[in-house]
């Protein structure tokens, strides 16, 4: 048999306050309170924009403790290929329609849109954003997913009463184009699908168990990968292969995955979370693959002290894209080491 290569993590630099929100087009984009920083070598932070926050909000947003508790801050940036740009901080969606021109807000989301998942905004075409809902939904009410042109949010599909509890992403494959989307949260709730002509059909890979409950695709050439968010059972690191349509459950994990990220020289990373059903996991973990197949653990960071019902999961965050060359950024929700702190590092 032959030896797998051991996979370290080189830390290059941390940055408090920073959170990691997107690549695009080789540089990283952050947010520190509410201001949009960009990094052009991932070294030297240059502001570009602050967001117009009503004073209240701004107030709340200060106490970290706060922000957990109510789930606020500046988390979400998508940038478009015309350059225009989509963001939603504290339950506030801002547009800016050209390059270079700031984010302005264009109204308050809706309870059931106010706080999508990591991977919940995606762009398509010149200047289209797609956000999709996320909310408790005990009832299983309809859930939606909205365009954004412009202008405020537009529904253009909609899952009936009862097929669904909520999203999970909407994420764009860089191979193909199409939108994929994926759901949760048990039983035939759970599916992952791809669309290719704005919502108007969807085409299912595969549904019915927790091995298709997914927060994050990663995409390749080749294949589609994600790890279950499964809070139930040990989850799974799984390839589909995009010829042929089978499944390899590569690694088993020892909680649920949330999050993940590529880079340029193709290394793949998928973050563990530390939750209420796994008591005796107390550390989230970055699990990272070279080839896509064969995934080890490389780093670890334990949960804090706060409860994690109030002040939530303790989870590491990748911004949405591809990182340049062998590098990986993440930022800590809840850990200790990296709590509120953003971290560039090296794979080796």
């Amino acid at each position: 048999m032959s030896r797998v290569p051991k996979i370290t993590l080189q830390i290059c630099s941390r940055h408090p306050g920073h959170f990691p929100l997107c690549f695009h087009r080789g540089n990283l984009y952050s947010s520190r309170g509410n201001s949009l920083y960009e990094w052009g070598d991932l070294r030297e932070p240059k502001l570009i924009d602050t967001l117009k926050v009503s004073v209240p909000r701004r107030l709340l947003s200060q106490s970290r403790l706060l922000q957990r508790l109510l789930r606020l801050g500046f988390s979400h940036l998508s940038i478009a290929s015309s350059g225009a740009m989509m963001a939603i901080a504290n339950r506030i969606l801002f547009l800016s329609t050209t390059t270079g021109s700031s984010l302005l807000p264009v109204g308050r989301l809706s309870s059931s849109m106010r706080r999508p998942m990591r991977f919940g905004c995606e762009t398509s075409g010149e200047n289209d954003f797609y956000i999709s809902e996320y909310f408790s939904n005990p009832m299983r009410g309809p859930v939606r997913v909205f365009r954004v042109a412009g202008g405020a949010p537009n529904p253009v599909f909609t899952f009936p009463r009862g097929e669904i509890r909520h999203i999970h992403l909407v994420q764009k494959d860089p191979f193909t184009g199409k939108l994929w989307i994926a759901t949760g949260d048990y039983g035939e709730e759970c599916r992952i699908a791809w669309t290719d002509d704005g919502f108007k059909n969807l085409n299912i890979i595969g549904y019915g168990d927790q091995s298709w409950r997914a927060t994050c695709l990663i995409f390749t050439p080749e294949a589609v990968l994600w790890g279950m968010d499964s809070p139930w059972e040990h989850a799974s690191i799984i390839r589909w292969d995009r010829e042929s349509g089978k499944r390899d459950f590569l690694s088993v994990v020892d909680s649920p995955v949330l999050h993940g990220a590529v880079n340029e020289h193709g290394w793949i990373a998928l973050t563990t979370s530390v939750e209420p059903n796994f008591k005796g996991e107390k550390t989230s973990k970055i699990w990272a693959s070279r080839d896509g197949w064969t995934f080890s653990p490389v780093a670890a960071f334990s949960k804090d002290r706060w409860s994690m019902h109030l002040f939530q999961f303790g989870l590491l965050y990748f911004p949405t894209g591809k990182a340049p060359k062998n590098y990986v950024v993440f930022s800590g929700n809840a850990v200790e080491a990296c709590e509120n702190s953003m971290v560039i590092g090296k794979f080796e």
